[in-house]
Order: structure tokens, then sequence, then C-alpha cells
């Protein structure tokens, strides 16, 4: 492979780059894959000026550990010029390439890849054991589903003032509706089990394609001042399930949206993933 440290001072050819090692840690290995994108600017005042074409080198990370790989990216926008658009911004499909790059990287390692099942692990396996258990604290915060001629594209509004709870005040409100229409009232077992029974239909039981959703513990500490409640941030993401393979957007592949701050940004994810799955300690 190519001299990784040669991305530095040139802007380089699509391929891969590396192996840069792990300091101390011998099965660990990072590599590049390169990939340039034609983009276009317009240059000018408004959209009758002319076009510049200029290239964005899009970079693929790969952590490749003893029993396991993780492909890193970040997603953007540019311009492409086709027949049916000229400079028009769109999102770029990273979704074509992703998969080619880790076939490549598999025939570089002399590896075969096994893909986890991701809805199988968030949507059963860490729904059994956090959700609703003690002092673990799941919120539903986005789904995307389709089915039956009916789409769903519920989330939360981010309103930190209030307490919004996202798609459990949706499942809220109708169980409210449903079970006061057959005039049961005050009834809180009744009301609870609807609630999780709706909010399993829209999350799981409707051609899921999509999935947001945050966890983090409570644990209390203590100081001068008494006894306080604080949070540990497990994990926050938005996971496509590729239940369209076919699809031409992003929802055709199987990845992991993540979010920097609390939750450790995409290592954190990885972190915690891999000791759902039994790959870490």
């Amino acid at each position: 492979m190519n001299p990784s440290e040669s991305l530095l001072t040139e802007f380089g050819e699509d391929g891969w780059y590396g192996p840069i090692q792990e300091l101390n840690n011998e099965q660990q290995k990072w590599y590049i894959r390169t990939y340039k994108v034609t983009d276009y600017v317009h240059r000018g005042i408004g959209i009758a000026g002319e076009l510049d074409e200029r290239h964005i080198r899009w970079s693929v990370v790969a952590e490749v550990g003893e029993n396991y790989i993780a492909l890193y990216w970040d997603g953007f926008t540019f311009s492409s010029v086709t027949q049916e658009h000229i400079g028009q911004p769109a999102q770029f499909p990273f979704w074509n390439h992703i998969p080619g790059f880790f076939d490549e990287l598999a025939n570089h390692c002399q590896a075969k890849w096994q893909h986890p099942e991701l809805h199988k692990l968030i949507l059963h396996d860490m729904w059994d054991k956090y959700l609703n258990k003690s002092p673990y604290k799941w919120r539903h915060l986005r789904v995307r589903a389709e089915a039956s001629g009916l789409v769903i594209n519920a989330h939360s509004s981010g309103v930190k003032e209030i307490d919004v709870r996202g798609l459990q005040a949706l499942s809220q409100k109708l169980t409210q509706s449903v079970l006061s229409a057959i005039g049961i009232r005050d009834d809180s077992e009744k009301m609870n089990n609807a609630e999780n029974a709706i909010l399993w239909t829209l999350i799981k039981e409707w051609g899921t394609k999509s999935y947001e959703f945050s966890l983090h513990k409570e644990f209390a500490s203590s100081n001068v001042e008494g006894e306080n409640l604080q949070n540990e941030h497990l994990i926050k993401a938005h996971c496509y399930f590729r239940f369209k393979p076919n699809s031409k957007t992003q929802d055709c592949l199987q990845h992991l949206k993540c979010y920097s701050g609390y939750y450790g940004g995409s290592t954190g994810v990885l972190n915690f993933i891999l000791r759902e799955l039994g790959l870490r300690g």
C-alpha cells in the first residue's frame, strides 16, 4: 500500500494508504482509503455565473483490530453536473462506495468480514437488557419506517426548555385517546402496557428503516451539599438497518451515524457496540 505520510504533502490517488501501526498494540492498525470527488462551484454573482471545477479528497479511515474492523467517514454536500441538474447541492452518496471499500480491504488483509445484525443487537438484545431497567434511561429520539403504504418519520423536537420525550409523548397521547374511547381511565398498568405496545409497533414492527436513540445510566454521587444524581452517557446513535437493500439512498447501507459530545463520538459508539458483541471487555 502507499505510504500514509504522503497524504500530508500531496492530494494523492484513489486507493489505500497504510498501514499505520498503533503504538504498543501489534493487533491494531489503521488504513486510509482516499477517493477523489469532483465538485462544482459558481463563480460570479448568482447561479448564472460560470462553474469552476474543484476536487475534494474524501477520506475513509479503517480501524483494524484483532477481531473487528470499523470504517469511519464524514458525509458532506457537493455539487455535481448531470443532464438533469447543473451544480445542484446534494448529499454525497457514500453508500455507493463503503461496501466496495470493505471488500477491497478484506482482499488486502486476506480476511473475511461478518457484519453484525444491527437490528437484532439494538432493538432486541439491547432493549431486553436496558429498556425500562433501572438505573438505565433509554430515550427514543427518531424512527423512520415504511409499511402498508404508510411512511412514518417521527422524531423529538429537540426543545430543551421543557420535558420533551418525543416518540414516548406520541405513544402516550395515542394510548390516552384509545383507552378513553373504550372507557378505560386511571388504570396506570393498562396505560403503561398499551403505551409500550404502541412504541413497540412504531419502532420494531412497521418496516423500520432507521432508528435514533440515546442511553445513559444514572448513579448517585455525594458532595458537601448532599447527594445528587449523575449521568453516565453510554451511547447515542442513529442506526440504519439496511432493510431496503435496493434503495438509492443510505437506507441500503447498514451503518451508524454518531454524535460528538457527552457520548464520545464514533469512538464511544464503537467501544460500546464491541462490548455488547462480546468483542471487548
